[in-house]
């Protein structure tokens, strides 16, 4: 249902953020020394890993339209 899409989608917005937003502006201020990153692995580890459920979510957001809906084709038409 219209509904539980919303729900869905709203629920992977709000991971997506999250996740963007440790990824970008505070794992980026938390970083000590770019050019060394064995000084700072663990924060390292955990913003790849927020870059990974940032992308996780993008696909799941789009993929959830398949479900929206489902098997519609689209067909060109030529004259």
């Amino acid at each position: 249902s219209l509904k539980t899409s919303l729900a869905w989608k709203r629920l992977i917005c709000n991971v997506f953020l999250v996740a963007v937003t440790f990824y970008l502006p505070i794992g980026m201020s938390l970083v000590s020394d770019w050019q060394h990153y064995s000084n700072d692995v663990a924060i390292h580890t955990a913003r790849a890993v927020a870059q990974h459920v940032s992308v996780f979510c993008l696909c799941c957001f789009f993929g959830t339209m398949y479900w929206d809906f489902g098997d519609l084709e689209f067909f060109i038409v030529q004259g």
